[in-house]
């Protein structure tokens, strides 16, 4: 019960971040500002005909330097109570969970265990103001390097969530068509829930990407399913400004340099989300951190073998290592290489390691790297390598007409 009441707060809320927002304080919604019939949310949201055909545009965009997913999350925050005023069991219902969406604490894209009571876990970095807030200074910032492939990017990816999401409310099991209901009730929910995965996916890290999939997916019996493929088939992002990123280019990720300036040098989300793009402002050469090599998604045949090495910086004293699957301890797991011979489907999932040293008693752990695994390809000579190239080509101008 408790984990499906997390799950229709998904449903109803999710992500977003801009410096000139104060986020709301208060637990129980307290300092909110009213969110019913008439309201407006503390950031402009894109607006379309809903309901409506599903293939209708977008009527209109935030307007230049207004996108905010802080201010969003504290839109979807506020609702949630306005929701709460209209009956007790609602509110009984949503009153644990709401703060996590709430701009303050919300950090709910990280591995995903649908085990847990609370299936999203966090990757360390909070979203509101922080790992959304690179992505609202890229749209915010026409002057900023990747202004206008990130902006470009997050609006198709919300008009194909923003289909997803009409045809999961014209289509809830044992429900009548809720496209016209939901806005009547909540009138900012809609919106802001396909900003936030917009946002998310325009991040395209692959942990997040699968985390949105398996929230779709435990979102089933609500009438919202994943995409054949995942989230990703239908959404295109820019990795740099990702967590495991390096908008600047400073030979650090996105998520190192917040542990350095949040975390270590207590910098405020606008010093943060500057020094993301400044490589004049990178952490000091000593700073300690622990990451897998190479790319953040690898793709092997089944049968092969599977080799993950670490890179750990600055880091003194005796390591030990425990390396995990899906945010779970692989048994036996604790070399700095992990290598899993003749891999099969099972293998496939999210993998880092964590190190501890216990002179300083400082724990670090890496940056997560999603294994896919494919069957093996029958390749014969010439032409079987031709097939494999014009499947390729057709894959590639599919994808840029799915576009």
């Amino acid at each position: 019960m408790k984990k499906m009441a997390f799950l229709m707060i998904l449903m109803l809320a999710a992500v977003p971040a801009l410096a000139q927002h104060t986020p709301v304080p208060g637990p129980d919604g307290a300092g909110c500002n009213p969110m019913g019939a008439g309201s407006t949310p503390y950031a402009p949201l894109p607006t379309w005909n809903l309901p409506g055909a599903y293939d209708d545009p977008i009527l209109t965009w935030p307007p230049n330097g207004s996108y905010d997913f802080c201010a969003t999350l504290d839109t979807l925050y506020c609702s949630l109570y306005e929701l709460g005023n209209l009956s007790p069991s609602i509110l009984e219902s949503v009153a644990p969970f709401a703060g996590l969406v709430q701009c303050l604490n919300a950090d709910i894209n990280g591995p995903v265990d649908p085990q847990a009571q609370i299936p999203v876990t966090a990757n360390g970095v909070p979203d509101g103001q922080y790992e959304l807030g690179v992505l609202a200074k890229a749209l915010n910032d026409a002057a900023n390097p990747y202004h206008a492939e990130a902006l470009a990017k997050f609006q198709s990816n919300f008009f194909n969530i923003k289909v997803l999401i009409e045809q999961a409310l014209a289509n809830v099991p044992m429900k009548a068509d809720l496209r016209g209901v939901v806005p009547a009730i909540a009138p900012h929910l809609p919106g802001a829930l396909v900003y936030v995965l917009a946002g998310f996916a325009t991040l395209d890290d692959p942990t997040t990407n699968a985390a949105l999939d398996q929230l779709l997916g435990l979102l089933s019996d609500i009438g919202i399913t994943p995409p054949p493929g995942g989230i990703a088939t239908i959404t295109d992002g820019v990795a740099a400004l990702g967590p495991y990123g390096d908008a600047d280019g400073d030979g650090f990720t996105n998520k190192t340099e917040y542990d350095y300036f949040v975390g270590d040098q207590g910098s405020s989300p606008a010093q943060y989300v500057a020094a993301v793009f400044d490589p004049a402002q990178a952490p000091p050469d000593i700073f300690p951190s622990v990451n897998i090599t190479g790319p953040a998604r690898v793709k092997i045949e089944e049968g092969s073998t599977l080799t993950l090495n670490t890179s750990v910086r600055n880091v003194t004293g005796t390591i030990t290592y425990q390396w995990f699957k899906d945010n779970a301890p692989l048994a036996g797991q604790t070399g700095s290489s992990l290598v899993i011979p003749n891999v099969t489907q099972a293998d496939a999932g999210s993998y880092t390691v964590q190190i501890d040293v216990p002179d300083t008693k400082s724990i670090y752990i890496s940056n997560p790297v999603i294994v896919q695994v494919f069957a093996q390809l029958p390749v014969a000579g010439g032409l079987g390598l031709a097939l494999v190239a014009g499947a390729c080509a057709l894959a590639g101008i599919a994808g840029m007409r799915r576009k």
